[in-house]
């Protein structure tokens, strides 16, 4: 199994310490969680200090405190989220000692996160400007969209990169060990239902609780809406495996240098 971690020593996190956690979390977990990611984005996605990063549904902050201690000024980071409560605690708490740091309230409608919303998260559009990031943090977010709201977000997500910019993406992905896995009660999610061809559910009366892709679809989906896999999928624990690097399974992609990729008919649906 592969020890995951963070980039800095406890003894380290001097920021991170004056940054309190947000009320009713426990702190060791926020801060473990975040530790471990902000290690992966550096290790398995490359993210430099000087970067601009996107952190789509940010929450609570728990990537950005770890990554106030990490961007340097001349970085930038910008996160949204449908919660109002989250993005006014994380202004207050982050933005504040951090002006680098940005936030802002989207009005996104999704069964699980925010019924109430505006706009279908099929049409929702990133709150920011083409190619505008370097580094985009898509983390427990796809696990919460059907496919086809999940393909708009793969193609926002390659909007907003740079030509060279990568992002950093979470699922529960179906291949051959995880359905044989799934079949003998080792995973730790039961996904139990069709959703349709191409995706599971362990809710059908709320899909968006938890759904799972299969992973020849989200290939193919990463490709047609011009993001390029730049190496093995980083498998996570969910699924029973014995060798993991985190829970979810993580994705590294990046979007072309030179040329401009075509989205094909089939994946037309979640286009920008």
């Amino acid at each position: 199994m592969q020890k995951e971690g963070g980039v800095q020593s406890p003894d380290d996190d001097l920021t991170s310490r004056a940054i309190p956690p947000p009320p009713g979390v426990d702190a060791r977990v926020y801060d473990a969680i975040g530790r471990d990611f902000l290690g992966h984005f550096t290790k398995l996605g490359g993210l430099e200090p000087n970067e601009r990063v996107g952190d789509v549904m940010c929450g609570f902050g728990r990537m950005a405190v770890q990554l106030a201690r990490y961007l340097t000024p001349r970085g930038r980071y910008f996160g949204f989220d449908t919660r109002e409560r989250a993005i006014r605690w994380c202004e207050e708490n982050i933005g504040e000692r951090h002006p680098h740091f940005r936030f802002r309230h989207a009005p996104l409608r999704n069964a699980f996160w925010s019924p109430g919303g505006d706009v279908a998260a099929s049409e929702f559009s990133f709150p920011y400007p083409d190619a505008w990031f370097n580094f985009v943090i898509v983390t427990a977010v796809m696990p919460h969209l059907t496919p086809p709201d999940m393909e708009r977000f793969l193609s926002e997500t390659t909007r907003v990169l740079v030509p060279g910019g990568r992002a950093f993406l979470t699922y529960f992905v179906i291949d051959d060990t995880a359905l044989a896995n799934l079949e003998a009660g080792k995973a730790t999610r039961e996904f139990v239902h069709r959703y349709d061809d191409v995706s599971w559910v362990m809710n059908a009366e709320m899909p968006e609780a938890t759904i799972a892709f299969e992973q020849n679809y989200l290939l193919k989906a990463l490709r047609n809406f011009g993001l390029r896999v730049s190496q093995p999928i980083s498998y996570g624990s969910w699924s029973g495996r014995d060798d993991f690097v985190s829970y979810q399974d993580i994705v590294i992609a990046s979007r072309p240098k030179s040329r401009r990729t075509r989205l094909s008919k089939a994946f037309q649906r979640g286009a920008h």
